[in-house]
């Protein structure tokens, strides 16, 4: 316990001093359903086809299209962060962290929390055409491969949901550029 608090600490203080909420908009909470943030899921539809889609659709059928008001948001992350480094360098603490939840057997939160932050790195990333892609897709593959594991028992198999929304992260990982 004493370990996990102190590895916590470790993580969390210099966001604290970086002036970060790790509930705030910065790391993906409260950010306006309009702005359509999200995996792709299969809502309804014949989850064959959604998988197709991502399969072997163009990416502009499959990735977010990002426009002014997503730009608009991205800009007042970044200001509200007091810059572009200063919100990167908080979005690879607060990975951290959120890989520590993980280990930590907060396995849910954890998820919660990594899937808020992919939406809003991804976002960032191409409305600010971050150069380093490498958290973006860190964050996109990690969220793939923590959706298999906690959807999976043994002998068990993959519901169509879980299918669409694993191909979906990993299929933002692999985009060509920021656009998605």
């Amino acid at each position: 316990a004493k370990r996990y608090k102190l590895a916590e600490r470790v993580l969390l203080d210099p966001l604290s001093e970086l002036g970060a909420d790790v509930n705030g908009k910065v790391f993906g909470f409260g950010i306006p359903p309009s702005l359509g943030l999200g995996l792709a899921s299969a809502d309804g539809r014949n989850s064959a086809v959604e998988i197709d889609r991502l399969i072997t659709g163009s990416e502009n059928l499959v990735l977010p299209q990002y426009g002014a008001p997503h730009a608009k948001f991205g800009k007042d992350l970044v200001e509200s962060a007091g810059g572009l480094d200063r919100l990167l360098i908080q979005y690879r603490l607060y990975f951290a962290y959120v890989k520590h939840l993980w280990a930590m057997e907060d396995c849910e939160n954890a998820l919660g929390r990594l899937s808020s932050l992919s939406n809003v790195v991804d976002l960032v990333s191409h409305c600010q055409h971050v150069d380093d892609q490498s958290l973006r897709v860190s964050c996109w593959l990690k969220l793939g491969e923590w959706k298999m594991a906690g959807s999976l028992s043994p002998g068990s198999r993959f519901s169509e949901e879980t299918k669409v929304e694993v191909l979906s992260a990993f299929r933002r990982a692999t985009a060509s550029d920021a656009k998605g």
